[in-house]
């Protein structure tokens, strides 16, 4: 198996392509590609290496899955792959390494835009996608996991861009895990308070934070947000500027 048959398998984070996404698997054996009863067979070579046991299948290893998928469905669709990938100690040259065979196959100047961008910081798929959008507005290359301690508290934040936080917000942190979300609270508000304070404690360092749910990264609300978001950064680099030279003491750096 491979694409997103194998990614579900892995447990690699993807974009959800659809619901009319068919079973893939890889072939070296056949020419092209073709679809036949839910089933799309992809005529292309791989390397022995690349084939893993996932729950108990074949599948091909999450560095060739993350490429093909950015191959088979474009930039967004293999940011989060590869992302995800990295998060699960794949190395970005390894992802190289997945799509040199692919020289001169098509799309794929997608996959090596997705290796480029591709971000281990980046813990879930609204936050890659959030990384993108960020991009988007051209004020730089955001930050993954901006962390700041002061020996008693800390906090590591989605992306930074200068003196701008920015936070993703799935819903589900807000719901309790017996109803499938992540929060341990009885309370769904005591999550909301303790995200207030949290908040409150980042900008008192003179940072300024803007906030980003999963419906504005799609559609015409991506435009409205983008310009939301040009307004609030540009608010905080007029207030605090750009340098985060002050902040050096409480700044924590993940080991590399």
């Amino acid at each position: 198996m491979s694409h997103h048959s194998a990614a579900y398998a892995l447990g690699l984070d993807t974009l959800h392509p659809g619901d009319d996404e068919p079973v893939h698997i890889t072939r070296p054996d056949v020419r092209g590609s073709r679809t036949r009863f839910g089933v799309k067979h992809h005529g292309a070579v791989f390397r022995d290496e690349q084939v893993v046991l996932a729950a108990g299948l074949p599948v091909l290893g999450p560095a060739r899955t993350a490429v093909d998928i950015a191959r088979e469905h474009g930039l967004h669709h293999g940011v989060v792959a590869c992302d995800s990938a990295m998060q699960m100690g794949v190395t970005r040259s390894e992802l190289i390494r997945a799509y040199e065979p692919m020289w001169s196959w098509p799309n794929v100047r997608a996959v090596r835009q997705a290796v480029e961008l591709a971000d281990e910081g980046a813990e879930t798929v609204g936050e890659s996608l959030s990384r993108l959008l960020i991009l988007e507005l051209g004020i730089g290359v955001p930050q993954t996991q901006f962390t700041l301690r002061d020996g008693v508290r800390w906090a590591a934040c989605d992306l930074r861009v200068g003196r701008h936080l920015f936070e993703f917000d799935g819903r589900m942190k807000y719901q309790r895990r017996q109803e499938g979300g992540y929060a341990d609270d009885a309370d769904p508000g005591a999550v909301v308070w303790r995200e207030k304070k949290r908040q409150d404690w980042l900008c008192s360092y003179d940072l300024g934070m803007s906030r980003i749910i999963w419906s504005e990264l799609f559609g015409v609300e991506r435009e409205r947000t983008k310009l939301r978001l040009r307004r609030e950064y540009a608010a905080t680099v007029a207030r605090f500027g750009t340098s985060i030279d002050d902040l050096s003491p409480y700044i924590h750096r993940r080991a590399s």
